[in-house]
This record gives structure tokens, sequence and C-alpha cells, in this order.
């Protein structure tokens, strides 16, 4: 069912070139008119199908806002040139030959997360469990990660959208009375295949492309029926049990460009221990092997260098892009919103997130034994906010007790990934400061970023959280599985990757 991925010995984790040009052969083609002509009608007709697309969208960030207001007056960036340079990938050339091109093969799953993908539901109750309809960076890019992992053992073009958060055709969102752009190109945050760059050398599997031409080149797109996919599969289905079955249909269904009709990988998959089935798959593919941070967010976390690694960062090679900043521990601490959020997640009896429940990590988490009419208890809130909303006096203690162990004894330097408010982290520094000896301890709200990285910060400090030392993070939350996902893979320490427990 699945093929064997050739061998790249040390270029597991190679940097990868740029993709500015393309280095495959084009086929012969024969007809009437001449290739030349040929290729400069398709050529134009291409081009005025995408200029159509973006008619409404900016080609210049500035002109939605007076150039010389600075950039915290301004309305959100629209991230145009990076749309541009999405349309310009090489890959997205009908004449190319097969498995790209106009006689390729494509995988389109539209119903991706989105932020608002419900109108304005906020949350939903099914089954003892929920539906949050506003969901975020994390959980997009969790997903992001296992839809390209089907697509390449389907031998498909895993075909990429936006990190959407607001799919009604704005230009701008507001959330939490701030407004945000609506949407923000996959390539803003993520580089690699999983967003139009090239595989390695020896690897066949056509490159991603982006949904704009994947509607030029599959007009007529055969769609395939979640349900009637998952009505053959056993209740309490696997991640992969899952991808098996869509491969095997995948690859019955003989035309080129393919759709699903419905989310593939739900909720109920990513947040529970039934996703850890697909870990190893994951692991060694080029979705996690070759994954890189985009240019902006290594631009942003390379300019904060000094809040994190006070003495320097250790050199980035091509067998590890990402090393890890000695004596560095990352908090990860949600605030906010969250704690309303965290106390849903005890009336439904929620478990960590997928990602979050791997065996080899060292804290786990078990709710309190329920009454028999099923109500939660104060023990039961209790536990659920010392993992999901601790207190400033449980994260002092957890910080200590994870300073005492073999992992922690090298500890210097706190990071805090956070949404918090000042006071309540100059509060918690202050804690922190006088339970250890800590030379520095800083928080996201000191970052000094562009205009461009203030609305996709949480991915600067996602690479902080998989670089540090050690990791605290949220058993709860998305964003915090993805960073245990990357560090495992990467085959880090257990013990360097701890959870509020």
């Amino acid at each position: 069912m699945f093929r064997e991925r050739p061998r790249r010995g040390k270029q597991a984790f190679g940097i990868l070139p740029p993709y500015d040009s393309d280095t495959r052969k084009t086929s012969p083609r024969s007809g009437r008119l001449p290739r030349r002509v040929t290729r400069l009608l398709v050529s134009i007709l291409a081009s005025l199908t995408f200029l159509g697309l973006y008619s409404l969208l900016e080609f210049d960030d500035d002109s939605w806002t007076p150039s010389n207001l600075p950039w915290q007056e301004r309305l959100p960036p629209l991230y145009g040139k990076y749309r541009l340079r999405e349309l310009a990938l090489p890959q997205h050339n009908l004449d190319l030959p097969y498995p790209e091109g106009r006689d390729g093969k494509y995988l389109w799953l539209p119903e991706h997360v989105r932020g608002k993908s419900h109108g304005e539901l906020t949350a939903t109750v099914l089954h003892n469990q929920f539906l949050d309809a506003e969901s975020g960076w994390g959980n997009a890019l969790q997903e992001h990660f296992v839809n390209a992992l089907l697509a390449y053992h389907s031998r498909r073009a895993f075909v990429f959208d936006n990190y959407t958060w607001n799919a009604n055709g704005s230009l701008y969102s507001q959330f939490n009375k701030n407004i945000i752009p609506s949407k923000i190109p996959m390539t803003v945050q993520i580089a690699g295949p999983m967003a139009g760059g090239p595989f390695a050398p020896g690897d066949n599997t056509p490159r991603s492309v982006m949904k704009e031409w994947f509607d030029v080149v599959c007009p007529h797109p055969k769609r395939l029926d979640r349900d009637a996919i998952r009505a053959s599969l056993p209740e309490n289905y696997s991640a992969k049990t899952v991808m098996d079955a869509w491969i095997k249909h995948i690859e019955e269904t003989p035309e080129n460009c393919v759709i699903a009709d419905d989310r593939i990988f739900d909720i109920w998959v990513f947040g529970s221990k039934r996703l850890l089935d697909i870990v190893p798959l994951l692991f060694e593919s080029p979705m996690v092997t070759e994954f890189r941070w985009s240019s902006l967010i290594i631009d942003g976390f390379n300019r904060n260098q000094k809040l994190y690694a006070p003495k320097g960062l250790t050199t980035a090679t091509s067998n590890d892009p990402y090393p890890v900043i000695p004596g560095l521990l990352a908090l990860h601490l949600r605030r906010g919103d969250f704690e309303k959020h965290c106390r849903g997640l005890a009336e439904w009896g929620s478990t960590w997130t997928g990602f979050n429940q791997l065996p080899e990590l060292l804290d786990h988490f078990d709710s309190p034994p329920r009454p028999k009419e099923g109500n939660a208890t104060q023990e039961i809130y209790d536990a659920y906010t010392k993992s999901c909303y601790p207190s400033i006096e449980e994260i002092v203690q957890k910080v200590a007790d994870v300073k005492r162990t073999k992992a922690g004894s090298r500890l210097t330097n706190i990071y805090i990934m956070t949404n918090g408010k000042h006071p309540w982290l100059g509060e918690l520094k202050q804690a922190l400061h006088k339970s250890g000896n800590w030379n520095k301890i800083s928080t996201s709200r000191e970052l000094k970023v562009t205009w461009e990285q203030k609305y996709v910060v949480q991915s600067i400090d996602m690479v902080v959280g998989q670089r540090a030392d050690v990791f605290i993070g949220n058993g709860f939350s998305s964003l915090t599985a993805t960073i245990v996902m990357l560090r495992m893979a990467k085959g880090l320490d257990p013990a360097g990757t701890r959870l509020w427990s």
C-alpha cells in the first residue's frame, strides 16, 4: 500500500535548493500549431485566469493604506508578493510531462481547517466532545501535514490553499477586537514540499500546486464521497485505517483530478490516540524530513535571538537546519480565551490532543473519575485547570520539578510563548526568578517583528519551541502538538519534551 521512499542518507534533513526555476524537461508535443505558438496561447489563457482570480486582491500591500504611516497604524498585510511567488511556481505549467502538467495527477481536499469554518458558531457539543469553530494555526498545520501525506502516498500532487481564518471572501476579519487578514498564503509561514517546494533528488512525486492552478488544470474533477468510504471503516477508526482506505479508493480512481467532498481526518482522530498509528509513516516522509519554516519566519526568529539565545545561536547545518538552543527552556502558556475553553474541556471529558499522547512522552493526563450522572466535579475542574490553564504557582512548581531532572540541569534561560497580558507575565517572571537561578526570562510580548511578521508571530514562537533544549507545552493545544511532533520526529530525548500536568 505504501511505497518505499528513496534513500537519502544524511540528506534527510538537508537544506532545500531554491525552486525559482524548473529542472524537469518537457515532453515533445505534436499538433497543427507550432509548439511556440501553442505555449504562448496557453500562457496567455492561464495568465488571464490568474489575473481574474486575483483582480480583487492586492499586488502592492501598501495600496490599502497610506505608505507613510508606521506599520503599527496600518491595516494588516495581504501578502500579495507571496501569492505572486506561489503563482510563479515552475510546476504551474501545462506542458510539463506526466505526472505533472495537463496530464498530471492531483488531489484537492477543500474542507480543510479554517478559522471560522462554521459561520458564527462558537462551539457545538457532540457526544460529550466538542467542535471548536474557531480553529487556529496549530490545527491547520497539523492537518496540512496529514493531508499532504495522503497525497504523497496516493502518488498525486497535493493541492495547497491559504491558511484561511474567514472564507467569506473578505480581505480582513476581526479576532479578539483585532483586525487580522482573512487569508494568509501558506508560503508566508512554511516552505518545503507541502508548500510547493521540490522533493529531494530521486523522488519523482508530483510537486504540490496551489488551489488556483488546480482550478485551471482540473476544471472537472472527480468528487469522492467521504461518507461512502467511511461507511466501510470500523467504529473508532484510526488515522492509518482512514489513510489506507482513501489511498485504495484514490488509486482505483482513473480520473487525473480527484476532490474529496468533506474533511477526511476529523477532530475525533486529531484529538485522540487514534492519530498515533500514522506517526511512523509521517516521521519518515518528506512532509516532515523536508519541512522548513519560511524565510519570513526564520528572519523573525533570527532578529530576536537575544531573547532566547543571548550567547548566540548554534549554527544551522545542512544536516540539522534547526539545532537545539543549549540551556533554553521554552514554556507554552495559553491565556485569555483559553480559560473558558479549558472549562469546557473538563465538562466534555476531553483528552490531550493526539501527538501529545505519544507513548514515549513522560507526562500523561487522566481525568479523575466522574460521578454516575456524568457531570464535572470540582476535582475534575481542578485537574483540567492544572493541565490546561495552570496558575503561576503551578507553573513555578512544574518548572522547578523539570529543572531538577537530568534534562533540566543544564537550563539557564526561559522563553515564554504566550498570549498572556503584561501584568500577569510580570508576576510570572518575578515568581520564576525567585524560585530558581535564571540568567534571562523573556516572553513573546518582547518580540520585535516587522509588519508582515506581526500576524504570523505564532510561527516564530513555534521555531523557538522546536529548538528549545527543554519544552513544556499544553497537552490540549494543537500548536503544542505540532511542536511535540517535530521534536520527536527529530529524535530528541523525550525527557526534554514535557507537558503541564
